[in-house]
């Protein structure tokens, strides 16, 4: 997937710590990674890197969006029989691409299904091209707006404190708490997460 290595030379790398630029910089990517970022005219190229010039480009930290909803077949319970979806409809490395191509590393997915984790398994393992994902849990009050199986609906902290071990155990990285949840509710599934 990767090319090993590559070096990105003759680029303005906007570091983002401070209002400045540094010119005239070359990057060394090994394995996906950057390796290393120096001054071009001293930093030397690894054996065999592929060269990609850079003169008059910027480069910035990578992008995180922090609230996305992905397509899954849980959704289907929003739509009419003959709009319903299959995961086999999905494909995620084309709903995914544009977040890595518009300099988007990261995405926190606020209503993540159990699919999702798989995605992000097999994203994470190299299997799968996309961002790096966050999963979180949808959770609400009995008075809930969304139904399930997109999210789970709680409606006494011993029930909040067990969804949220639950989402734990299934793979998930946190929950998205949401409208109806009372004040009990909340609190236990602020501290059992």
């Amino acid at each position: 997937m990767f090319f090993n290595p590559f070096a990105i030379v003759n680029l303005n790398v906007i570091p983002m710590e401070e209002e400045r630029v540094l010119s005239d910089q070359t990057v060394i990517v090994q394995d996906g990674r950057i390796q290393k970022i120096g001054n071009a005219s001293s930093t030397e190229m690894p054996t065999g890197a592929r060269r990609i010039d850079a003169h008059g480009q910027f480069m910035i930290p990578a992008l995180t969006d922090m609230h996305v909803h992905l397509e899954g077949s849980a959704w289907n319970i929003m739509f009419p029989p003959e709009m319903q979806f299959s995961n086999d409809d999905l494909d995620f490395n084309k709903i995914l691409f544009p977040y890595i191509a518009n300099g988007i590393a990261t995405v926190q997915v606020m209503s993540a299904l159990p699919e999702h984790i798989q995605l992000r398994d097999r994203i994470s393992q190299g299997e799968d091209f996309g961002p790096r994902l966050f999963l979180n849990r949808f959770i609400d009050g009995p008075e809930q707006t969304w139904p399930p199986p997109i999210n789970t609906c709680v409606e006494t902290a011993a029930k909040a404190r067990q969804a949220v071990k639950e989402a734990k155990g299934a793979g998930y990285d946190g929950m998205k708490v949401y409208s109806f949840l009372n004040p009990e509710c909340y609190d236990a599934i602020l501290t059992t997460a």
